[in-house]
């Protein structure tokens, strides 16, 4: 079987940065993420409800900000990677039209037959604003 992995366990090191994934946020992928998920709350897709709630327009769902959270890990790390744990907060609410920039960097590894990796990550969006922050643990499974 082929390493799938795109940096190995012993090429990560405590302090470690990860590469940034940057979203283009829009309200086409508010609802199809909604669709997928089966929350049909209209804030997440509707602008006119988001400024009933006193929003400027619909909002992201929080689930959907953890999921990119978990990929900025995944996506650097590669197939081998499985998430175990994820937390997040939720700072300020992202629009459409907002370019999410997400990173991180490693806190921690532990050298268990999962291979632990413990990441804190991020998502500023275009102004530098801090929209969410969480820590991923991932197992780095072994294919051989």
């Amino acid at each position: 079987m082929s390493n799938l992995s795109l940096v190995g366990f012993e090429d990560v090191n405590v302090g470690t940065g990860i590469p940034e994934l940057i979203k283009e946020i829009t309200l086409e992928q508010f609802a199809m993420y909604s669709a997928v998920c089966w929350d049909f709350h209209p804030m997440h897709y509707d602008s006119a409800t988001g400024q009933k709630l006193g929003f400027k327009e619909a909002f992201a769902d929080g689930p959907m900000l953890a999921a990119f959270l978990g990929q900025v890990a995944t996506s650097w790390l590669g197939g081998q990677a499985r998430i175990y744990r994820l937390k997040t907060r939720y700072l300020k609410p992202v629009f459409p039209g907002d370019t999410l920039y997400c990173s991180g960097s490693v806190l921690g590894k532990s050298d268990s037959p999962n291979h632990s990796i413990d990441c804190e990550v991020w998502a500023n969006n275009q102004d530098g604003d801090r929209v969410a922050s969480g820590l991923v643990s991932v197992s780095m499974y072994d294919s051989a």
